[in-house]
């Protein structure tokens, strides 16, 4: 796989969610930017929450003990041990508020892993 870079491959998987953020202000030590999923740098500067909520819908929700849903490649938990992961965020992305199945809401696997990639090799324009 080559190296992922923003224009061809990262606004692809954000493009029809642009409108619906444009006008949600985010909670950053800096204020409320509002998160602009068509550019390069608000995606960046907002890069590990994005991360975070689009490994939300990893696991079955209520599932207990924990289960991943088939398929999906978790993301390791920040700061912990080998083989632990984030289990839980409160924003999941894209948002369901219509509370559809996961499998219809959360992003191919395929989009996942390109977006970690990107954020792994340094989140290149």
């Amino acid at each position: 796989m080559t190296v992922p870079g923003f224009k061809n491959d990262i606004l692809p998987i954000f493009a029809k969610y642009v409108a619906d953020m444009k006008d949600i202000p985010l909670a950053a030590n800096t204020g409320t930017p509002v998160l602009l999923l068509d550019d390069y740098d608000s995606v960046r500067s907002f890069a590990t929450e994005i991360q975070f909520a689009i490994h939300g819908y990893d696991y079955v929700p209520g599932s207990n003990p924990v289960a991943l849903i088939p398929g999906a490649r978790p993301l390791p938990k920040p700061g912990g041990k080998p083989g632990e992961y984030l289990t839980y965020v409160p924003h999941p992305m894209p948002d369901n508020p219509s509370n559809l199945p996961t499998e219809m809401v959360r992003l191919p696997q395929e989009a996942i892993d390109i977006f970690d990639a990107w954020v792994a090799a340094g989140m290149p324009a």
